[in-house]
């Protein structure tokens, strides 16, 4: 997945919100780390609301008669800063602040520290964002009766812990630990199952199409085959 052109200013932005929550222009020039000037702070959020990185609301008109926005970060401004190694000493602030972007997923956080395998949890989680940073997959081609998009994959992929275990991200003991949450926790359960039963469809699905064209394919090639067979004895006589 190309990553949107980003200046550190922007990127500096993005990852205060994405530590801290929805932020105003004013409180962002208040921010000494983030260090940026009053028009910075005027350009930088409204750009990034047309990268699809911020989201922006009204919350109310400043003295001046100008409106006051708070941004806060979409799906795919999680995901551009959760691609910086940097951020990751600071997850569990990250997903606490922005859980609702990924509730079925970012909900499950107590019970992995619970069941202490929220190193495991952060493990699967990189290596989700690690792997979609080449592209959503191109399949399933569909959920529902749309394409899927990041934010459908992302929890799918941090739930499902085989590939990384193929791919030895995951040992055999992370694995079973984690698995033991999906067990205990009907959220987890349920987010697991139905990513196995969206996969499952999908390749039935798959399946059934593939059957059909190969169905016409010999329906033609016999009526091919037949109008040859014709024509060469027609020759022959």
């Amino acid at each position: 997945m190309a990553r949107p052109k980003l200046t550190e200013k922007q990127l500096a932005i993005l990852k205060w919100i994405a530590e801290n929550g929805a932020t105003t222009e004013y409180q962002l020039t208040k921010q000494k780390e983030i260090g940026i000037s009053d028009f910075t702070a005027h350009q930088a959020p409204n750009l990034l609301v047309k990268k699809g990185l911020l989201k922006s609301e009204p919350k109310g008109k400043a003295r001046t008669g100008k409106t006051i926005k708070t941004y806060q970060l979409t799906i795919e401004g999680l995901f551009e800063v959760l691609k910086e190694t940097s951020v990751w000493g600071h997850i569990d602030n990250i997903i606490s602040v922005n859980e609702q972007l990924l509730p079925e997923y970012f909900g499950l956080w107590k019970k992995f520290k619970e069941m202490k395998v929220d190193d495991v949890a952060a493990k699967l989680f990189t290596y989700t964002i690690t792997k979609l940073q080449e592209g959503v997959p191109s399949f399933p081609k569909n959920i529902g009766n749309r394409k899927p998009t990041l934010r459908d994959w992302l929890p799918r992929m941090a739930i499902y812990p085989w590939d990384a275990l193929n791919d030895k991200t995951l040992t055999e003991q992370e694995t079973k630990a984690f698995l033991r949450v999906i067990i205990a926790d009907e959220r987890a359960n349920k987010l697991y199952v139905d990513t196995l039963q969206w996969m499952i469809d999908s390749y039935r699905s798959a399946m059934q199409g593939y059957k059909y064209a190969l169905k016409k394919y010999k329906e033609v090639k016999y009526l091919v085959d037949v109008a040859v067979q014709g024509f060469q004895h027609h020759n022959s006589t």
